[in-house]
């Protein structure tokens, strides 16, 4: 069975998909193997499936550094694939700046009630983010994207994680084929009526 096969299921009938829309952890090989859509831009095929978002775990082999943004490159043994993530711009983006009896939280909701703006300088500065070292593990969620020509990952949400042992990936790896066998590898017919 060709699971990267270019057999389209129709757009209105994408959302009968459970895994349309959803993160789907999927190899990198697979990632990168993936049939673009002929209709619509921004979403790709495995098995008939249609697939625009993927969750990722892997080791950080390079990063590069932008502006507001850097690139890291994931590689889970099978491939390795750059993922665009985003800086924070935002002090109080952190969970412990939004605890209930935070100052953050007191400015911004006692500005608020008094119908005044609160004070940009303090809140729109930059946070000063800290780049990923090579060799943690990365846990990468975001849309598939192509840009020159070479697939990538815009992360939507990411975490890197110190794990020496590398149980996390193990674990990962081995959930995978779980996965593939019992979602990823069924077909996918919308025609089919669902038995009893």
């Amino acid at each position: 069975m060709d699971v990267y096969g270019s057999n389209e299921v129709k757009v209105c009938d994408w959302g009968l998909d459970p895994i349309h829309r959803c993160h789907v952890r999927f190899f990198i090989a697979d990632v990168l193997r993936l049939v673009p859509s002929i209709t619509v831009s921004g979403v790709y095929f495995y098995n008939n499936r249609p697939v625009t978002c993927v969750e990722l775990l892997g080791t950080i082999v390079k990063v590069k550094e932008r502006e507001k943004s850097f690139c890291v490159s994931v590689d889970d043994g099978t491939g390795v694939i750059p993922c665009i993530c985003w800086k924070p711009t935002r002090s109080f983006q952190r969970s412990d700046d939004l605890a209930p009896n935070s100052p953050a939280l007191e400015v911004l909701w006692g500005a608020a009630s008094r119908g005044q703006a609160w004070d940009t300088e303090e809140y729109s500065k930059e946070v000063k983010v800290e780049l990923p070292t090579l060799g943690l593990q990365a846990r990468v969620r975001g849309r598939i994207q192509e840009f020159r020509n070479q697939r990538e990952i815009f992360a939507t949400n990411y975490a890197f994680l110190v794990d020496p042992l590398l149980s996390l990936q193990v674990c990962h790896m081995l959930e995978l084929p779980c996965l593939y066998r019992d979602v990823y590898d069924q077909p996918f017919n919308p025609s089919l009526k669902p038995q009893n």
